[in-house]
């Protein structure tokens, strides 16, 4: 016997009754609908997983490292530099960049190099010219820096430098990263130590960093300061008159000065030493 209904959708269709439904074929049928779900749900979570390990992936993968060499400028900007530098730097610069402080060459690579872009960028667009600093339009600033770079034989590139970008571009000499350079001011974080004739060491030291500042940190820097793992440095202090008080000794602090290398007897005059309040021990 047949029973006829009708669907939402107007259409009429037969259907067998309750009482002519065998139950042996409704389990089978019933297990087959539960197994096809599961292997549906399994299938559409593999591409979600895989998706998830791919970004995870992603965000391992170190971006490359942008640096001085990286043609971080482009030739018209420098063109246009070289005539900004022109109107507004040669007279103390000198045309071919070797007036007062030296623009270009070895000097001048010390004078920057193990810093960020950033460094150079603030000491021209907020410090030049002499007599009206900050005067220029930043797009003439930029490409000012772009022609000291492009005269310092740094490659061009295809994108025009950019301020937003300074701070990711590293000041560095072709053969890479290096120790910070003799009389360079620097940062580093150790242990203060005393000795019996009164000579202040910081020991255990991390690597000096340079640093453009030599007052006291930030409460930001000091605490990106409190988490420096420890390294295998000492520098014995000129001075320690920035040392106010002898309970200093035995706790990591944070040292700033300018660096003195001399063999097994490097040095820090120091400007600024600030306790972490951390024991050594």
């Amino acid at each position: 016997m047949e029973q006829v209904s009708t669907s939402l959708s107007g259409r009429s269709h037969s259907r067998k009754s309750s009482a002519q439904i065998n139950p042996m074929m409704v389990r089978p049928t019933l297990f087959v609908l539960l197994l096809s779900a599961v292997h549906l749900l399994s299938a559409q979570s593999v591409p979600k997983a895989a998706s998830s390990d791919a970004s995870a992936q992603d965000d391992n993968v170190s971006k490359p490292r942008k640096t001085v060499w990286s043609g971080v400028y482009t030739r018209e900007q420098a063109q246009r530099g070289a005539e900004a530098y022109g109107d507004a730097c040669s007279r103390c610069h000198r045309e071919d960049l070797s007036g007062y402080s030296g623009l270009r060459g070895d000097n001048f690579l010390e004078n920057w190099r193990e810093d960020s872009l950033e460094s150079l960028w603030r000491r021209v667009s907020k410090t030049m010219p002499v007599g009206a600093p900050g005067s220029l339009p930043e797009r003439e600033y930029l490409d000012i820096l772009a022609f000291i770079l492009k005269a310092n034989e740094f490659p061009a590139g295809t994108r025009e430098l950019t301020a937003a970008e300074m701070p990711s571009i590293r000041f560095e000499s072709r053969n890479g990263p290096e120790p910070a350079p003799d009389f360079a001011l620097v940062q580093t974080v150790g242990c203060l130590e005393r000795d019996s004739t009164g000579v202040w060491r910081v020991t255990h030291a991390s690597e000096p960093r340079r640093t453009r500042n030599p007052d006291k940190p930030t409460p930001s820097e000091m605490e990106s300061a409190s988490t420096a793992v420890p390294g295998g440095s000492t520098f014995r202090f000129l001075d320690g008159s920035a040392l106010k008080a002898d309970v200093h000794a035995g706790e990591r602090a944070v040292v700033r000065g300018f660096l003195i290398r001399k063999p097994n007897d490097d040095r820090l005059n120091t400007t600024s030493v600030e306790s972490l309040g951390q024991s050594c021990k």
